[in-house]
């Protein structure tokens, strides 16, 4: 793979974040402290890729 299939499959940095985590979690995301489901996405803008727990606390 090539840097120009590299831009082409992920544009943006919302793009690659997204494949990543999908390639971490598949659809299922999960808290890596207690292993719960009960995870959601932080609502800031400007911190993409980043999540809270709801069951622990954590972020």
């Amino acid at each position: 793979m090539n840097l120009i299939t590299i831009f082409s499959l992920y544009p943006d940095q919302e793009a690659c974040i997204e494949h990543l985590e999908n390639v971490r979690w598949g659809d299922a995301p999960l808290c890596p402290h207690c292993g719960g489901f009960g995870v959601a996405r932080k609502s800031e803008k400007h911190r993409i890729g980043r999540w809270n727990c709801r069951d622990c606390k954590s972020s």
